[in-house]
C-alpha cells in the first residue's frame, strides 16, 4: 500500500511539474519574437496523459491557442476543460470573451 501511495504521489507531482514547465515556457515566450507553440503544447499534452480527467491541461492549451490567434482551437480546448471531471470554471468566461469578440467582428 505504501508503494502504491508513493507511485500515485509521484504521478501527481510530475503532473504539476509538467504544467509548471509549460507555464514557464509560455511566460518566457511572451517576451520573444518567435514563440515555439509546439514545445509549450507538448508539456500540457504530457500532463494531460498523466491526468486525463483534469481540465487544467486543456485550459492551458486554450490559453496558448488564444495567444497563437487560433480561436477555433481555443474554443475546443476550453470546452474540453469545462467538460472534464475536474473542470476549470474560468474557461467559461474565456469562451464568452471569444464569442463576444467574434460577434463584434461579424456585426462590424
Amino acid at each position: 500500500i505504501i508503494i502504491l501511495f508513493s507511485v500515485k504521489t509521484c504521478i501527481v507531482e510530475l503532473y504539476h511539474i509538467l504544467i509548471c514547465l509549460g507555464d514557464v515556457e509560455r511566460y518566457q515566450g511572451q517576451f520573444l519574437a518567435n514563440q515555439n507553440w509546439a514545445s509549450i503544447r507538448s508539456w500540457y499534452l504530457k500532463a494531460n496523459k498523466l491526468a486525463p480527467k483534469n481540465g487544467k491541461p486543456y485550459n492551458q492549451l486554450g490559453v496558448i491557442a488564444v495567444l497563437a490567434n487560433r480561436k477555433l482551437d481555443s474554443v475546443y480546448y476550453y470546452i474540453r476543460s469545462l467538460t472534464a471531471s475536474n473542470p476549470i470554471l474560468t474557461a467559461r468566461e474565456r469562451l464568452i470573451e471569444i464569442f463576444h469578440d467574434i460577434q463584434k467582428k461579424v456585426i462590424e
